[in-house]
């Protein structure tokens, strides 16, 4: 009992005693949690679990605070003990905060120390950010322009993980000006070129496809994505039979003239 904070061990006992978990606190919340995993206490576990969906269920859009408080906890147990499903709960729910809010909050806790921040924190930024590239765009554009000697390690994770250029419904301007922006960079290297290529042939595939499935869908609507019905001719069946084609969402097909 030594590891862990007197009130929480109090709390701990009285718990043990009485059956409830009415003196648990964001305090001691994490030294309990940790407790009751440590001696298999399942209640007791389900209890922390309760006490934390609650602190998430306050949370509000505009209080960083707060949010910085439930990530933290979030973030130690799934770093000690390898479990997400807390980190999962607080996503569930940043994630609907406005973009504003979202984006208010990343630059508040990292503007400023871009450079130095860990890979398990540049991932979570990323989650927050949840493929609204605007507010990843913007914080390299802060970034960016402070480096001297090309693309240090962060904004490199950040480029190669964003999933911005790969995104073919992402408007283009914001890929314009996130290009703009590397072509700025200064002390640019041969490994940060090919990078930024890699990026760009990335983006013009993802083009391409996005091109070639609304070729497919216009010249045959019935074979769209938002349709679950779809009845083939014969050449049609013999053709995607020897090509093996296969659809995704999966659709159902019906009356199909079946030969011999």
């Amino acid at each position: 009992m030594d590891d862990f904070s007197e009130d929480a061990v109090n709390c701990f006992i009285d718990a043990a005693y009485s059956g409830e978990l009415y003196k648990i606190s964001k305090e001691n919340f994490r030294d309990m949690n940790k407790m009751s995993r440590v001696f298999d206490v399942a209640w007791m576990a389900k209890g922390c679990r309760e006490f934390f969906q609650e602190m998430i269920t306050a949370l509000t859009g505009d209080d960083c605070d707060e949010i910085s408080a439930v990530l933290e906890e979030a973030g130690y147990v799934n770093a000690t003990m390898k479990d997400s499903e807390f980190l999962d709960m607080a996503m569930e729910k940043i994630i609907t905060f406005t973009v504003e809010q979202r984006s208010g909050y990343i630059k508040t806790l990292y503007a400023d120390q871009m450079g130095d921040l860990q890979t398990d924190q540049l991932t979570l930024l990323l989650k927050i950010a949840n493929k609204d590239y605007s507010i990843v765009a913007a914080l390299l554009g802060d970034h960016l322009p402070t480096l001297s000697a090309g693309l240090d390690g962060n904004a490199r994770y950040i480029l190669q993980n964003m999933g911005l250029v790969e995104d073919s419904k992402t408007r283009d301007g914001i890929v314009e000006e996130m290009f703009d922006l590397l072509h700025e960079v200064k002390g640019i290297t041969l490994d940060d070129m090919k990078m930024v290529l890699r990026l760009h042939q990335k983006r013009c595939a993802a083009i391409k496809d996005m091109n070639e499935t609304t070729t497919l869908e216009q010249s045959n609507p019935a074979r769209s994505s938002g349709t679950l019905v779809w009845t083939p001719t014969l050449d049609e069946v013999n053709q995607l039979t020897a090509e093996k084609k296969m659809f995704s969402p999966p659709i159902y097909i019906r009356n199909i003239p079946w030969q011999v």
